[in-house]
């Protein structure tokens, strides 16, 4: 209902877009669950947050959830950061000011300042349960998961193909109260 209303009046869906390049349409839209999968250390962490936070800065109302079971706050922040702000990931995660400037620091400081109380990055360890609870209860508009094959559900040691097949129902079930789901998942040729 409403699709034709929409369209004579021209109205776009709501879609948090996260830059013009090279991101080029690329964007979280309510509802949409998205399932990034690739083998180990090609970058899909890295995608998941930097995307995500650049649709934050992009869209001054968006919130987001972030759950990693691989990475821990730091780390997910030192992403965030080195792919916004274009600062050396290395240096930010050793704490080396070496090459890092005062204005650097600043920017880091606004960047936070701007993005930080819209961004949730659930504490491991946690519960796919649990990291649902979050994103409902922050109002969240992405929920990025990072791992899926490895999240565990309250009160389950099921393999992994039960553990996909009980998870994406859930996934689902989230979306269409709103929010995009951003999923990663690692995949060998195993």
């Amino acid at each position: 209902p409403g699709f034709l209303d929409k369209l004579e009046r021209g109205e776009p869906p709501v879609a948090w877009h996260v830059d013009d390049q090279p991101w080029g349409s690329f964007a979280f839209r309510p509802g949409r669950i998205i399932v990034v999968g690739g083998p180990t250390n090609v970058g899909k962490t890295a995608f998941a947050v930097n995307a995500t936070l650049r649709a934050m800065a992009r869209n001054p109302d968006l919130r987001a959830v972030i759950a990693s079971v691989e990475e821990d706050v730091d780390d997910l922040v030192c992403r965030g950061i080195a792919g916004l702000l274009q600062i050396p990931i290395g240096r930010l995660r050793e704490r080396q000011r070496t090459g890092i400037t005062d204005v650097d620091i600043n920017r880091i400081r606004d960047g936070l300042r701007v993005i930080g109380p819209r961004l949730c990055i659930v504490k491991r360890p946690f519960t796919l349960d649990q990291v649902i609870t979050a994103a409902e209860e922050f109002g969240a508009g992405v929920l990025t998961l990072d791992y899926l094959q490895e999240f565990r559900l309250a009160g389950s040691d099921s393999d992994l193909v039960e553990t996909i097949r009980r998870v994406m129902p859930m996934l689902r079930s989230l979306a269409d109260k709103g929010p995009c789901v951003l999923a990663m998942s690692a995949l060998s040729r195993d």
